[in-house]
């Protein structure tokens, strides 16, 4: 009966004597923060104490941390992710073009372009092309061009027997390089365009040769110009899908090409048979010339 008071009593004494130590605990904090304040001794512990342990701690930190910044310590931490391509990968080609060269029947050289223009009416009447050439403020008449020495050299012969006095033209060889960037299949559209570049002339004078040769009818040299002119527009056409200052000189020489030869099949129907012959070579004669004004050019 009477044990419930006592331990009652007994509890009551260690709670007092728990308060009385947090009590003691409390002014003893409070004394150090106001010998920490307003003393020397404060300044001590701060220099000799807390300075020292605090310098200890950053030593420790940048000995177990990754150096450098934020963004450089994620960036250890995070794979680099795989990019997929979404574009086709830009190729960078060289082509070389190399000049064919032609041997040209020159029949006079000209001062003036009015004079070298009057003589030109009279080889087309001839069977010549009399094409007029023009460089540098010289005026060479041509009549027709070879693809090798022999066979002009043979022609020179036989007109000069005529009592013509004719010279030889040979062009010059030429390389040049053009460098184009872009997908594969803009790389085989131009390969393309350049083996039509390089074929009009070489095809031409081999055309013109066969019509002197009784291998090749009015009608049938109409059907071969078309089909020539047919592959110009289509090389034009595909060039058109690349976006480069690079062809624009070829460009320009199909154009040429295309212009001449539309000439040619406009007036096919209306020409003079004993012109015919001439109006061929003329027309050879104009692609060479716009072929040698692209390697001039470039």
């Amino acid at each position: 009966m009477n044990s419930y008071p006592r331990r009652r009593r007994h509890h009551r004494n260690r709670a007092s004597s728990g308060m009385t130590q947090v009590v003691l605990v409390l002014g003893f904090a409070a004394l150090l923060a106001v010998l920490f304040v307003f003393s020397p001794i404060g300044d001590v512990i701060h220099q000799k104490v807390l300075v020292p342990i605090a310098q200890s701690f950053e030593q420790w930190k940048e000995k177990r941390m990754p150096k450098g910044s934020v963004a450089e310590v994620l960036a250890q931490k995070t794979s680099t992710p795989t990019v997929l391509p979404t574009e086709e990968p830009v190729h960078t080609d060289v082509f070389s073009v190399t000049a064919n060269p032609f041997y040209i029947l020159q029949m006079g050289e000209y001062d003036s372009k009015e004079d070298a223009e009057l003589s030109s009416a009279k080889i087309l009447t001839m069977g010549g092309g009399g094409y007029v050439f023009d460089r540098d403020g010289t005026y060479r008449l041509f009549a027709a061009a070879y693809a090798d020495a022999d066979s002009l050299k043979s022609v020179q012969q036989q007109i000069r027997r005529d009592g013509f006095v004719n010279e030889a033209y040979i062009t010059d060889t030429k390389t040049v390089q053009i460098t184009l960037k872009g997908v594969p299949e803009a790389i085989a559209i131009f390969e393309n365009a350049a083996k039509v570049f390089q074929q009009i002339p070489d095809e031409l004078t081999d055309l013109a040769l066969r019509f002197d040769k009784g291998e090749r009818t009015d009608s049938e040299v109409e059907l071969d110009v078309a089909k020539l002119k047919e592959s110009v527009e289509s090389a034009l056409n595909s060039l058109s899908k690349i976006d480069s200052e690079d062809i624009e000189p070829m460009q320009q020489t199909l154009v040429e090409y295309k212009n001449t030869l539309s000439t040619f099949l406009e007036s096919h129907d209306t020409m003079k048979q004993d012109h015919y012959a001439g109006a061929l070579k003329h027309l050879q004669l104009a692609s060479i010339d716009a072929y040698l004004h692209f390697f001039e050019g470039t």
